[in-house]
C-alpha cells in the first residue's frame, strides 16, 4: 500500500461469512496458495462480518425485515439477533485465521463494529455507499490499518474526497469497547486509497489518482475485479485482473 514492495496486493473471499467452519476451510486453502505465491502476491482474506449495503438493499427488497444482516448481527441465521455470540464468533474466526499466518480484510458497514474487531484485521474497506459518510471518514482517520474507499460505478469523486478527509485528524464522539461514549481524537490515516470497479477502472484511475496527487496525497488505487458487470465468473474476474 505504501509502495515499499513490488508485490501485488490481492483481496479474496466471500461477500459475507455465514459459517465460521466453512470460512476456516476456505482460509486454510487460501493460506496454502498465499504461501506458494508469496514472492509475487500479498494475499489477504476478505472476512466480511456484515452484509454490504448493496447486498442488504437487495435482501430488503426480497425479504421481510431486510433479510440476514451478517455474522455479527445474526450468527445463528434464525433472526434471534444474538449479537454477543456474533461478536465472539467473529473475533474467534479472525484470530483463527491470523494463526494461519493469513492477514484479513473487513468491510465496515457501520462505525461501531470496528471497535470490537479492528485489532484483529489488517485491512479495512469502506463501501461506495459509505464513502460519503462523515462518520466513516472519521472512523478511517483513526484506524491503524490501510483503508480502501470504494468508488461508485459512475464516479470516484466521493471516494477521492474520503481519502482526503481520512488523511486528516478529526475529533468526534464514539463508543469504546466497554460501551462507553467518549470523545475521540485522531491524527489521520495516510494509508487510505481508492478501490475502483473493474468496468470503469481504466477510465477513472488516471483522473482519480490525478486528483489525489493534486491534493498532495499518495495516488494509489486498487481494482475490484469481483463486482459489477463482466466480473461474475472466475474467468471474467481473471480477465479483468489481467486488463
Amino acid at each position: 500500500v505504501q509502495g515499499d514492495s513490488d508485490r501485488l496486493l490481492v483481496l479474496a473471499g466471500p461477500p459475507a461469512v455465514h459459517d465460521p467452519s466453512e470460512a476456516m476451510e476456505y482460509a486454510a486453502r487460501l493460506a496454502a496458495l498465499a504461501a506458494e505465491l508469496e514472492s509475487e502476491l500479498l494475499v489477504v482474506m476478505a472476512v466480511n462480518l456484515s452484509r454490504s449495503s448493496s447486498d442488504a438493499d437487495a435482501a430488503a427488497a426480497a425479504a421481510p425485515g431486510g433479510g440476514w444482516a451478517g455474522l455479527v448481527t445474526d450468527p445463528r441465521l434464525d433472526g434471534s439477533v444474538d449479537m454477543n455470540s456474533g461478536f465472539r464468533a467473529a473475533r474467534r474466526l479472525l484470530l483463527d485465521i491470523a494463526q494461519l499466518g493469513l492477514p484479513t480484510a473487513v468491510e465496515y458497514v457501520d462505525t461501531i463494529t470496528p471497535q470490537f474487531v479492528a485489532d484483529l484485521a489488517s485491512y479495512a474497506l469502506v463501501g461506495a455507499r459509505q464513502a460519503g459518510s462523515r462518520a466513516h471518514r472519521e472512523l478511517a482517520s483513526g484506524l491503524s490499518t490501510p483503508v480502501g474507499f470504494q468508488g461508485a460505478a459512475t464516479s470516484a469523486d466521493a471516494a477521492v474526497d474520503a481519502v482526503r478527509s481520512a488523511a486528516s485528524g478529526h475529533a468526534f464522539l464514539s463508543v469504546s469497547k466497554q460501551g462507553v461514549a467518549g470523545i475521540v481524537q485522531t491524527t489521520g490515516n495516510r494509508d487510505g486509497h481508492l478501490v475502483l470497479p473493474a468496468a470503469s477502472a481504466a477510465e477513472a484511475e488516471e483522473a482519480a489518482c490525478g486528483a489525489l496527487a493534486a491534493l498532495g496525497l499518495p495516488a494509489r488505487a486498487m481494482v475490484d475485479c469481483g463486482y459489477g458487470a463482466g466480473c461474475t465468473t472466475p474467468q471474467e474476474q481473471a480477465a479483468a485482473a489481467a486488463a
